[in-house]
């Protein structure tokens, strides 16, 4: 869920000399179990991190998530629309949980009998990922 590792830093840092592009194929994707985690861990925490005493980095500017993939989140006969949740890692930094939802406002999660719904997060994290400037994110 969270990249870490020498490479992907070092992946990372030359991207973003090179390009201000959305980096390709990135799946997003997590599990239920991930979800239910990050989802519980923002609840539990959402009042907390207002606090003065807590890293700025908490609260993202924005993420950025890659068309494909979130047209693969819309892409079932049942999904109506998409939600968006807010979870939170074990780092206490807040992150986007995206799931497809149907005409009655039901959340399609990942299951036995539904194994191809999805559930996105993981996405491009700004600060540290962050895009070119605009009138939204300056």
């Amino acid at each position: 869920m969270v990249r870490e590792g020498i490479c992907t830093v070092a992946w990372w840092k030359i991207f973003k000399l090179m390009s201000q592009s959305i980096p390709p194929n990135t799946a997003h994707q997590i599990s239920l179990e991930d979800a239910i985690d990050l989802t519980s861990r923002y609840r539990d925490n959402r009042v907390s991190i207002l606090d003065t005493e807590v890293d700025s980095d908490v609260l993202p500017l924005n993420e950025t998530f890659n068309k494909e993939v979130v047209l693969s989140l819309l892409d079932d006969s049942h999904s109506e629309a998409m939600r968006i949740y807010f979870g939170m890692t074990e780092d206490l930094k807040i992150h986007a949980v995206l799931v497809a939802v149907d005409s009655d406002g039901n959340d399609l999660l990942p299951s036995e009998t539904n194994p191809g719904y999805k559930i996105l997060e993981d996405g491009f994290r700004c600060p540290v990922d962050c895009p070119p400037s605009s009138a939204l994110n300056t």
